[in-house]
């Protein structure tokens, strides 16, 4: 993800530019178990980077995966091989379902599981009789206190992996901010392309 300056950051509060919304409250019980221990792998790769690059020591991840809409539209126009095309695919297929993360990162950081994504900055507007002012001060505070805190929350989908196996796609967003990392097999393992995209900040 960009690392996003705390100066941007106010900019996105005070300026609220509009941007594809993505939260997605607790999931019921019907979401399926993710398994794939090689999904788990390219999601573990993601996530070390994303942690990275926001300096983030602790990461929340949301339990249930979520795709929102608007990728799709990005994704679809993008790119025209056959090797992407399956990889767009095989994201949408895996996403027609909610899958629930269980404990099988491998990442080097302290992480969490948590039940939903918790709204800080971007475009909200203000709750019903509540200062406009107040609530952009409490915003930037709370996003603040996460910064000197190292910590960060995502919300992800399972990854879209191309039929040779030499691309995979994933999805990952924080509360007012989202993009698509592209990963490549190297060897045994995977890269992160160091551009995001279909990057977007709400």
């Amino acid at each position: 993800m960009m690392l996003i300056s705390l100066r941007l950051l106010i900019a996105v509060l005070i300026l609220a530019a509009v941007g594809p919304s993505h939260h997605v409250e607790a999931q019921s019980p019907n979401a399926r178990l993710f398994q794939d221990s090689e999904d788990y792998t390219i999601l573990d790769e993601a996530l070390k980077d994303f942690a990275l690059r926001q300096e983030a020591a602790t990461v929340s991840i949301v339990r249930f995966t979520h795709l929102p809409v608007s990728i799709h539209i990005c994704l679809s126009r993008s790119y025209d091989s056959a090797q992407w095309q399956s990889a767009v695919k095989d994201l949408r297929a895996k996403n027609a379902s909610i899958y629930v993360f269980d404990r099988k990162f491998n990442v080097p950081f302290e992480y969490l599981l948590s039940d939903e994504m918790e709204e800080v900055g971007g475009d909200r507007p203000t709750p019903p009789g509540k200062d406009h002012r107040e609530f952009i001060l409490e915003e930037i505070s709370k996003l603040e206190q996460r910064s000197r805190e190292h910590f960060t929350q995502v919300q992800m989908a399972a990854p879209g992996v191309s039929e040779d196996g030499q691309i995979a796609l994933v999805y990952i967003a924080i509360s007012y901010a989202g993009q698509v990392q592209v990963l490549r097999k190297k060897n045994d393992g995977w890269s992160v392309d160091p551009k995001p995209l279909c990057a977007w900040i709400s």
